[in-house]
């Protein structure tokens, strides 16, 4: 029911690769990590974050998952001073149910690709997203800025609460996990352009990762590509349509009822 590709480089600068990503299809859940604090500290937090979400014991506690990681990273920190200035970014995603359920702290993103249309499923905790919204700064004015890879939340950090979105999930439903790694060097039109093609989720994942080298490759990159080939979800449309209808039904009986009693006590008049 779900396709899915899991890719990460280095990307062209020297040191660990400081992201990670993973997978548990048992669980339902996919994520992608971005490390934090040089010198191998990034590469630390990374893997604690991978280790804590790989070894989560119920299929429904994503966020504690991610919360447990914050506490396993602060932990770390506290037992080794060397490890201090460590921390991690992360975007998890759940498919369960015909939904889609995506969780995330710091720059770390998620696309929903549908119906040819690329849509970013989340809003970076960062300095430049702050700034976007108090100045109406552009995409265009975003990238390039000096304070880009400033974030405001990330776990290890003292502000480290995820944001949490969800949607019904269509057939078909294309997704992207990504570290900024992707998204410092690619816009959202070319992660499009390659979601267009009806190429494979290893294809994709695969082109991803060497276009944002070919663009600079300057951080290491991270992608998770699935694809969801499972039923669409109408609940929610069903739902709502059935409690419309019931209200109309209910609203129309007791129109009905009014004029019928109307009627009659006009002609009790008249007798």
């Amino acid at each position: 029911m779900i396709q899915f590709a899991e890719r990460t480089h280095p990307g062209r600068r020297s040191g660990e690769n400081e992201d990670a990503t993973g997978s548990n299809p048992v669980r339902h859940w996919w994520f992608v990590a971005d490390g934090m604090g040089g010198q191998g500290n990034g590469h630390a937090a990374s893997t604690i974050v991978k280790e804590q979400m790989q070894k989560a014991e119920a299929p429904d506690e994503l966020l504690l998952a991610i919360h447990q990681s914050h506490l396993k990273i602060l932990e770390a920190t506290r037992e080794n001073p060397m490890l201090r200035n460590m921390g991690s970014t992360i975007v998890a995603m759940e498919i369960r149910n015909r939904m889609a359920q995506v969780a995330w702290v710091g720059d770390s993103r998620a696309y929903l690709y549908r119906d040819g249309q690329l849509k970013r499923m989340t809003r970076d905790h960062s300095l430049v997203e702050v700034l976007r919204a108090i100045q109406g700064l552009s995409e265009d004015d975003l990238r390039g800025h000096p304070e880009s890879n400033v974030i405001t939340r990330g776990l290890g950090m003292e502000e480290s609460a995820a944001s949490m979105s969800e949607l019904p999930l269509r057939h078909g439903d294309r997704f992207v996990l990504c570290s900024d790694g992707l998204t410092d060097e690619l816009t959202d039109s070319d992660i499009a352009q390659v979601m267009k093609s009806l190429m494979s989720v290893d294809d994709a994942a695969d082109k991803l990762i060497a276009q944002a080298l070919e663009h600079g490759g300057k951080d290491n990159v991270s992608v998770v590509v699935m694809q969801y080939d499972g039923p669409t979800n109408r609940t929610y449309w069903i739902k709502r349509i059935d409690s419309r209808f019931i209200w109309w039904l209910l609203g129309g009986v007791l129109i009905g009822a009014l004029l019928v009693g109307a009627v009659l006590w006009q002609l009790s008049l008249h007798s």
